[in-house]
């Protein structure tokens, strides 16, 4: 049956596909909680009301957001045009890498307007893996199981969305309380889980 032949697939393959989902979910869980917490982080630190600080978040994003897919795409081409096998792979974690220092300027910004003018990059690289995590998927899944492997992939990846940001909660609760503590929690979630996915990828670029 399919799923028979779906578990055999991943059994075949358990590094490839272990490493890839474990690294891009990562990088999902930390844009996730990245966006989730971002109106009240210039609510907190920076003093920006609500609504002002929701409105011009929506413009970035719109604007910032797209381009990340988009240049990881192109990037993914030009190593594969260079003969990389890997090309999709390599692409989703040099998205990664980019993703922890955009991110973490932001933290440093000495005032709200350098911290909207960080957070345009910073949007296109934590949205730079989710076009390029599909299409590695696609390349090394035979097509009578790309459906599957993809449903199985989408709800691991479902998961690092919705503890991404309780995640980020949990730690501006209980390790940095105070107004402050947004800042530090996305500090610490975006470097340990970007590099935790940024490892995984960088491992699993060997088996695929």
């Amino acid at each position: 049956s399919g799923t028979q032949q779906l578990i055999a697939f991943y059994k075949l393959n358990a590094k490839t596909m272990a490493y890839h989902h474990i690294g891009f979910v990562s990088l999902i869980l930390t844009g996730y909680a990245f966006v989730f917490w971002s109106i009240t982080f210039f609510v907190r630190v920076h003093g920006v009301p609500a609504p002002e600080a929701s409105q011009t978040f929506g413009w970035l994003f719109v604007v910032f957001g797209p381009m990340g897919p988009i240049l990881i795409a192109y990037i993914a081409k030009v190593l594969t045009d260079r003969g990389h096998k890997d090309a999709n792979i390599t692409a989703g974690m040099i998205g990664g890498i980019l993703t922890i220092p955009t991110v973490l300027a932001i933290q440093a910004a000495p005032d709200a307007m350098w911290a909207f003018i960080f957070y345009g990059p910073a949007l296109m690289m934590v949205n730079s893996p989710f076009g390029i995590a599909s299409g590695a998927l696609a390349v090394m899944t035979p097509p009578h199981l790309r459906a599957r492997v993809a449903a199985v992939y989408m709800l691991a990846g479902a998961l690092g969305m919705m503890f991404g940001p309780p995640l980020a909660g949990a730690f501006n609760e209980f390790i940095f309380p105070g107004p402050d503590g947004v800042r530090n929690s996305m500090i610490t979630m975006t470097t340990f889980f970007g590099l935790v996915g940024v490892a995984f990828l960088m491992l699993s670029r060997k088996h695929y």
